[in-house]
């Protein structure tokens, strides 16, 4: 092969390896679980790895405590029980 030749293929080779890198997207996929697709540009990932919300302007110094809500799973809405309720 002449030098054109392996020139060309070496510079075809690193565009097919570096292009794909540059455009590739860490970001989860839309699931539709957080509704407007829109919203998934609010996410951030976090010290962990983990993808997380913040409120921009909330300054979390101010606060002392927290609150965990209590969690209902509702089922379709055919089934005769319509909520599982841990406290129950």
């Amino acid at each position: 092969m002449t030098s054109a030749v392996k020139t060309l293929l070496a510079v075809v080779l690193g565009m097919a390896l570096v292009v794909p890198t540059a455009f590739a997207d860490d970001r989860p996929p839309a699931s539709g679980f957080l509704g407007n697709p829109s919203a998934y540009d609010l996410l951030t990932k976090g010290p962990t790895g983990a993808y997380r919300y913040l409120k921009p302007g909330v300054d979390f110094k101010k606060y002392n405590k927290y609150m965990i809500d209590s969690v209902i799973f509702f089922l379709a809405d055919a089934a005769d029980y319509k909520g599982i309720d841990p406290r129950r």
